[in-house]
Order: structure tokens, then sequence, then C-alpha cells
């Protein structure tokens, strides 16, 4: 995930974006290290495709009770609306806010088909003018 977050910071660095990464505390998964590279990848790809006025990203790893990690992608953009909750994983959708936008509707998609193979539980919690936080518990 480091490896993952450092190269963001660079592009949010040149795009004059902050990301900003809390995860002090290093801890174990048991999962393929690149399909997670490439959960994390898209998960931060999203947020910045849809970063909000103040330019902010966060990438939070929280240890759970269970020896489990809650990973939280955050962004301030545009939320998503309630309607568009449940399709935002489904193969190339595109919410109506999104039309005219670069992106093939596929990185929410993989994402999520990476995360069923490894039985992680994931989601999204967002409010229209508030932002979205996109997360999952691997352990």
């Amino acid at each position: 995930m480091r490896r993952s977050a450092y190269r963001y910071q660079n592009i949010c660095e040149q795009s004059g974006y902050t990301l900003t990464v809390d995860a002090a505390d290093p801890c174990t998964v048991t999962a393929d290290p690149d399909m997670m590279s490439r959960v994390v990848h898209n998960l931060l790809a999203n947020a910045i495709h849809h970063i909000g006025p103040d330019g902010c990203v966060a990438l939070r790893v929280k240890p759970q009770p269970d020896a489990a990690v809650r990973v939280e992608i955050e962004d301030h953009g545009a939320g998503i609306a309630r309607e568009d909750l449940p399709y935002i994983f489904d193969k190339y959708y595109r919410s109506r806010a999104d039309a005219g936008k670069v992106g093939t509707g596929l990185g929410l998609s993989i994402t999520k088909a990476i995360l069923i193979n490894h039985g992680f539980p994931f989601g999204v919690d967002s409010e229209p003018g508030k932002g979205s936080i996109f997360w999952f518990v691997a352990h």
C-alpha cells in the first residue's frame, strides 16, 4: 500500500493536491499484494478523479480488534447520489454526475471483483456535497 500511496503523493503534488496517509502501524494481511495494490490504485485514482475544491484526499489504515485492518480512501468531492450508490461497483456504470468525464467505468468493478475474491467486505459511505469514503476490511 505504501508504494501506491507514494506514487499518488507524487501525482497529487504535481497537481497541487494533498494526499494524507495515516498508516502508522505495520500490519499483516493474507492477500495477493499485486491485487491489493490494484485495489488501492483504483480507489486513489477514483478519489483524485472526484477530488473536491479543497484538493485533499486521505488514505487511512485502521487496525481492527480482530487482527483485520480497515482501509479507507476519502475525498471531499461532490459525493454520490443515493440512487447511484447501489450501482457504482457495477461494470461500466457511470452516474449521471459523471456524464462526459473521462473513464471507462471499470475501476470500481475490478476493485469489487478483487475484494470479493479475497473475501474482504467493502463499501462506500457518501453524501452529496460532502464527498465519499470508499473502504474495505482486509484480514
